[in-house]
Order: structure tokens, then sequence, then C-alpha cells
């Protein structure tokens, strides 16, 4: 801003020597006009001036009045610039004068701000030193932390261990109690089956005699229809087609025989089971004892054929979980019953089944028919179970039930 104006000045100043020139070339001009007006009266009295002299004089008159004329022109024009000047002068100045008061202003503004930051410098300096003393302090309570953590980190380290040592221990003491655990049950479980077989084998003797006494009042039957036990309104015949049951006749001559009692037996609805190592249902529901069911139900028997485990307890199971509502059952099978594997099942087994039977479905009238030699005291290899017990079982069962128990013996 103050550049602007020196400059402004100087061209004012330029401008100002100019218009004198011109001042002073008018004067020039007037005088010699004056000259010449005395100079003209003087001729007229004392000389007598030449025409060629005079066109010369008039000529140059008029070029110096053009020249005064442009003179004069470029005078106002100068005087209107010098105006301008002076008006853009006079606005600088006040710009000028405003800049300068703006300019002190800021600069007692930047004199406070100045003590405001020599104060805050202060304050930081202070807050410098006790920062200084607070790093002081944390570096000393890094360096106890550190301590306290690697004190830590020892102990982590030992208890991990002495965890590691209970962890290892305690799967010790567990493998140890499951082994006892194992050892106590399969010491109860030879205790229970100790006991069962005590008890069964003096339970088979008393019921041996009494059963010698029914046999002698049943008789044993042969393949001709006898009448069996029961409500016989809702009847499900049980047939065993495993592979014991190839032997002999006895596979022939008991189809034959459940036949005849499809066919002519005095019942409402019935069911047919066949079973080896899996029980077959005939139908899933209760059929009525109509002549085409009848016949239908032979004709699937007709299909059946031997092989496979004896798995009498799957068949009774089946039958009174597919046909809750039975009120007579008839189980035709040659006796040796065998778990899943196709081994014999012991004695005690027998008994359990027997006891599960006699709680849970104590009001449906079971009738067995044993087929073959299933009064044989030839023992199994394995479970060291007869013949004799399976008949057992089946005679038991149709006492229990109030069902009759027909044995039919194999052809010589």
């Amino acid at each position: 801003m103050r550049n602007r104006y020196h400059e402004d000045c100087g061209t004012v100043s330029g401008w100002i020597g100019t218009s004198e020139l011109l001042l002073l070339s008018a004067a020039t001009l007037c005088l010699l006009c004056g000259a010449m007006a005395v100079g003209q009266q003087d001729t007229r009295h004392e000389l007598s001036i030449s025409t060629t002299d005079r066109d010369s004089l008039e000529q140059e008159y008029l070029s110096l009045q053009e020249r005064h004329s442009r003179l004069e022109a470029d005078l106002k024009k100068q005087q209107l610039e010098l105006e301008t000047q002076q008006q853009e002068t006079e606005r600088l100045a006040t710009a000028l004068a405003n800049e300068q008061q703006l300019t002190t202003r800021q600069a007692a503004d930047l004199q406070q701000q100045t003590a405001r930051l020599e104060l805050e410098q202060q304050r930081l300096e202070q807050a410098r030193e006790q920062l200084t003393l607070s790093q002081a302090a944390l570096l000393a309570v890094k360096q106890q932390l550190q301590t306290e953590q690697n004190t830590a980190k020892q102990a982590s380290a030992e208890l991990a261990r002495v965890q590691n040592q209970l962890t290892a221990a305690r799967r010790d003491t567990e493998t140890l109690q499951q082994k006892l655990t194992a050892s106590e049950q399969a010491l109860r479980e030879s205790r229970t089956l100790l006991a069962a077989k005590t008890t069964a084998d003096q339970q088979l003797r008393e019921e041996n005699a009494a059963l010698k006494k029914k046999l002698e009042e049943w008789g044993r039957a042969t393949n001709s229809l006898v009448a069996l036990r029961g409500p016989l309104r809702k009847v499900v015949f049980i047939y065993d087609t495993s592979g014991s049951m190839s032997e002999g006749d006895r596979f022939e001559s008991s189809r034959q025989l459940l036949k005849q009692w499809i066919s002519n037996l005095q019942m409402e609805q019935f069911a047919v089971i066949d079973f080896d190592s899996e029980a077959v249902r005939w139908r899933t529901t209760f059929e009525q004892a109509t002549e085409a069911n009848r016949a239908a139900a032979n004709e699937f028997l007709e299909k059946a054929v031997a092989g496979g485990n004896t798995r009498t307890d799957l068949a009774l199971e089946t039958a009174f979980s597919s046909f809750p509502d039975v009120d007579t059952i008839v189980l035709l099978t040659d006796g040796r019953m065998t778990g899943s594997g196709g081994t014999t099942v012991p004695e005690a087994q027998l008994v359990q089944l027997r006891s599960r039977l006699k709680e849970q479905h104590a009001g449906v009238v079971i009738n067995t028919i044993g087929i073959g030699n299933y009064f044989s005291a030839e023992p199994d290899d394995k479970t060291n179970t007869t013949n004799q017990s399976f008949g057992h079982f089946l005679m038991m069962i149709a006492v229990e039930h109030n069902g009759v128990f027909i044995g039919l013996g194999e052809k010589k």
C-alpha cells in the first residue's frame, strides 16, 4: 500500500511540471502577440511591411494559436487527470490511514496474543516439569510392575505345572475309578446272575414237578386242530421261521397247524408275525377274520423260509408294541432262543423275560406250542443252557398267562 502511494505521488509531480511548462509557453505566446500588435501599430505609422512578410507572420501566428489551443486542451486533460489522481491519492491516503489503524489494532492484538502465549508458555513449562516428575514416577511404577509381572509369570508357570500334574492325577484317578466301577458292576452282575441262576434252578426244580402233572392232564397233541385258551377276539399268531426250524419236519408241520388255526379258529380279528433274526408283520393292523383275510394270511405263511436266529423276545415285543390291544397270543417255536449275535440266551435272561411279560402284560392270554426236542437235556456249548430250559420257559409262559402249552414232537 505504501509503495503504491509513493508511485502515485511521483506521477503527480511529473504532471505538475508539464502544466507549468504549458503555462510558460502560453505567457510567451501572449507576449509575442502583444509585440506583434504593437509592431503593427508602429508599422502603420513608420514602416511599410511587405505582403510576403505579413503572410509569413500570419501563418506563424496561426501556427502559434493552434499550438496554444493544443496546449490548452492538453492542459485541461492533464488537469482532469490531475484531479482524478488527486482523488485517487486521497482515497489511497484514506486507505493507508485505515490500514495504519488496522495495523495498529493488529499490533495491539499481537501484543496481547504474545502476552497470552508467554503465559501459556510459562504454564507449559510448569506442566513439562510436572510431566517430567510424573514420567519419573511412572517409570518407577513401570519397573515395579515389570518386576511383579515377571513374578506373576513365574507363579503362573508354576501353577500351570501344578495344574498339569493335578490334571494327570485326576485322569489317573478317573481311570482307576472307571476300572473300579466296572469291576464293581461286573461283580454285581455276576452276583445277580449267580443269584438268578440259583433262584431259577430252584424254581425250575419246583416247577418241573408241577409241569409234569400238567402234562399228564394236557397230554401231547398231534398235528390235528386243538382248542386254545383266551378271549380270541383279537389274536396274534407268532410263527418261528429261524434256521433251527428247518430240522426234520418242524417247519412244515408247524406251518400246517398254524394254517388250520387261522382257517378255522372262531375269532373276531387277527394278525400274523413271523420271526427269525427280525420280526416281520403280515399287516400293520388287526384284520377282520373274513375268509379273504384268512386266505391272504395263509399265503403269507406259504412264502416263509426258514433261516436266521431265534429272536423270540423281539417277536413278543413287536406283538405288544404293534398290537397293544391284543387279548390272545399263539406262539409257535422250537424253543431255543438266541440273541442278536446268535448266542443262546442264558437261563437268567429267560427268567427276566418271563418276569417282564408277567408284570407288563399279565392280562394277555399266551398259548405256546413247543416244536421238536424242546425237552432235550443236551447243553449249549457257550451258555450251558439246555433245550429243557426253553421247554420249561414256554410252559411257564403259558401257565403264568392262563394259556395252554402244546408240544409237537418230530417224526422219527
